[in-house]
């Protein structure tokens, strides 16, 4: 099934054809924007499912139809041109179907949903798809094992890779031009494919550099002591030597008067 903005395609093997001796070879792998669909190793089914994030009307609503009919003047496949009763007058039967018809205008981006199921790998075509690789391409996959999902586009240098926000190894395209992805997809994961601007193996967000470490101030050189504050030497007598020589002074005086008391 193809509607513009997916493709949804099973495959089964036992459907080729594959004749060496008379040439035959009947081989389906892929619809629209999506090719080269291959089944892993021992598996005879699998189907794929590509949503492109990037159209507005990509969603559909969808009328059930379950009515019965009689043949008079037309059948099951309509009224006849020359207004005659249908040769299958008098029969009855009865309709059943679904009418797909355009829905509500969704949000876009530049990503695509995809799941996986028995696949070993798949080529998408991105420009088919309206997705543009100058930008941030977001991937969100399901799968159930490892598959090579090849992304044809405009890629040149090195890309970033993430997978549930965590930084993987780079990529880069190969000699084709195409940006190859081989990794497990098992489970449901959300990756982020993007323009690498200083190349190498940098994380996307690269920490903030520690701030730098000053050195330590030195100690601040003592201050030269005053003359007049110190106690050795010729010059004057400090603030205790004096207050020592009135004591002295005073005990002197008080020893002669209690002498002349006595005498």
């Amino acid at each position: 099934m193809c509607i513009r903005d997916r493709v949804v395609y099973a495959i089964e093997s036992d459907r080729f054809i594959d004749e060496p001796e008379t040439g035959l070879r009947l081989v389906y792998d892929g619809a629209y924007w999506l090719s080269k669909v291959a089944l892993r190793d021992g598996t005879e089914e699998g189907v794929v499912r590509v949503v492109s994030l990037a159209r507005a009307d990509r969603k559909t609503v969808i009328d059930t139809v379950d009515e019965y009919h009689e043949s008079v003047m037309r059948d099951y496949c309509g009224a006849r041109e020359d207004n005659m009763p249908s040769p299958a007058a008098g029969f009855h039967w009865r309709e059943r179907s679904l009418i797909h018809s355009p829905g509500p205008l969704q949000p876009v981006s530049n990503g695509m949903t995809i799941n996986l199921n028995g696949i070993e790998a798949l080529t998408l075509d991105l420009a088919r798809m309206s997705l543009d690789t100058s930008t941030p391409l977001t991937l969100e996959i399901e799968g159930d094992g490892q598959t090579t999902v090849t992304l044809l586009g405009d890629w040149e240098g090195l890309y970033r890779f993430r997978k549930n926000g965590v930084e993987q190894r780079g990529y880069m395209p190969d000699v084709n031009g195409d940006l190859v992805l081989v990794e497990d997809f098992t489970g449901l994961h959300r990756f982020v494919i993007a323009r690498s601007e200083q190349g190498g193996d940098d994380p996307v967000d690269e920490p903030p550099p520690p701030p730098p470490v000053s050195p330590p101030e030195p100690d601040p050189e003592p201050e030269p002591r005053s003359a007049k504050s110190s106690s050795s030497g010729g010059g004057a007598f400090s603030p205790m030597a004096i207050l020592i020589l009135i004591g002295l002074g005073l005990t002197s005086g008080l020893r002669s008067r209690i002498n002349w008391l006595h005498d």
